[in-house]
């Protein structure tokens, strides 16, 4: 399993954490950073998300490290009718590329897709982190008949299970897998930092707190279950220490043997 960083954004605290003057703490630096996962074993691939489109990136202020398309690349992603690309959910930074994927299978939450394309809320608290033209890529795909819509767990191979993680949105999705040291649980946005989970402190974007609440929970007893799950936060991952992938050594690292 791959993890790869392709983007970053330096900013404050106060613009990370939702009501972050409650806290009453000090303003300071913060990074986030961008990733997208690619989770390979027993012939089969799986790419949990496609990262944001480098002209989109620059129009919202972030900074490209590699664009995503020759990451693909770089790590020969193939798009193949067994390749599974899952999207977590439908903001920016994690559909950009779909539209490289011409024959993958594609996968999201039922939710996230009633939300944005079929019943979309115009309401821009929310619409601010989407872009129309995927949007409309995502609802062409679904009329070809290419997304297929997911509503509850599933299993989309051996060892890789969906788990809905509502709250960031409302159709989030997170990823366990099966990896060779033990069970890792990429969270994608359920959890952007550690310390989100960790201090329940949520992320300025939020659809449901209640819902986002109650996802902690469901994460926090998979990082202390029997097996435990190692949590990989969706923009907070120390990549010190952790081997690089050859390929693409500047930007991927691996989190678990294939």
């Amino acid at each position: 399993m791959v993890a790869v960083h392709y983007g970053s954004l330096d900013t404050t605290r106060a613009d990370t954490y939702l009501n972050y003057g409650d806290y009453r703490e000090v303003d300071g630096p913060i990074r986030l950073d961008y990733f997208f996962w690619i989770v390979r074993g027993g012939g089969r691939t799986v790419v949990v998300d496609t990262g944001f489109d480098p002209e989109v990136g620059r129009r919202r202020g972030r900074t490209t490290l590699v664009e995503p398309r020759a990451a693909f690349e770089a790590l020969e992603v193939e798009d193949r009718d067994d390749t599974v690309l899952v999207l977590s959910h439908a903001h920016y930074d994690h559909v950009g590329n779909v539209d490289r994927f011409r024959n993958a299978r594609v996968l999201m939450a039922d939710a996230e897709y009633d939300f944005w394309i079929a019943h979309p809320r115009d309401q821009h608290l929310t619409r601010q982190l989407v872009e129309d033209r995927e949007l409309e890529h995502l609802r062409g795909l679904r009329a070809s008949g290419r997304l297929e819509l997911v509503s509850g767990e599933l299993e989309v191979a051996p060892g890789v299970r969906l788990l809905p993680a509502p709250g960031h949105t409302p159709g989030e999705l997170m990823v366990s897998v099966q990896g060779a040291a033990g069970p890792i649980l990429l969270a994608a946005d359920a959890v952007h930092f550690d310390e989100e989970l960790e201090r329940r402190r949520p992320f300025r974007h939020m659809c449901d707190l209640v819902a986002s609440a109650d996802t902690y929970d469901v994460i926090d007893a998979l990082a202390h279950g029997d097996p435990a799950h190692r949590v990989v936060a969706g923009h907070d991952l120390d990549m010190t220490g952790l081997p690089r992938d050859p390929r693409l050594p500047d930007h991927a690292v691996i989190l678990s043997a294939d």
